[in-house]
């Protein structure tokens, strides 16, 4: 049976993408953290990491303004977090909203 990252988050009490990392040995995460999706893989009977299931696609959306993409912080953010899903085997939609589209309610 396939668990997905996050049913165990949801059990843990982390977020999804700290679940990620432990599973992938990624650092950048507490001892309490780690415990906690040890625990929370034990109470849904998860044996090991290849029993959990990564998301497939992820959708980023951003705000986009006139040469927004274009300026080299958020060119250099994007390929960064792109590049860390593809390595993940996650494919990255950027999704751009113009200001004028969007709404706050």
């Amino acid at each position: 049976m396939k668990f997905n990252v996050k049913e165990i988050a949801k059990e843990s009490g982390v977020s999804i993408a700290t679940v990620s990392r432990i599973l992938n040995n990624k650092g950048g995460h507490s001892g309490d953290a780690v415990k906690a999706v040890e625990s929370a893989m034990d109470r849904l009977g998860i044996r090991n990491a290849n029993h959990v299931q990564l998301p497939e696609a992820v959708g980023i959306i951003t705000r986009f303004e006139k040469n927004g993409l274009a300026t080299s912080y958020t060119s250099i953010l994007i390929s960064a977090i792109v590049e860390t899903l593809a390595m993940e085997g996650v494919v990255a939609q950027i999704i751009p909203l113009s200001v004028s589209n969007m709404s706050v309610q």
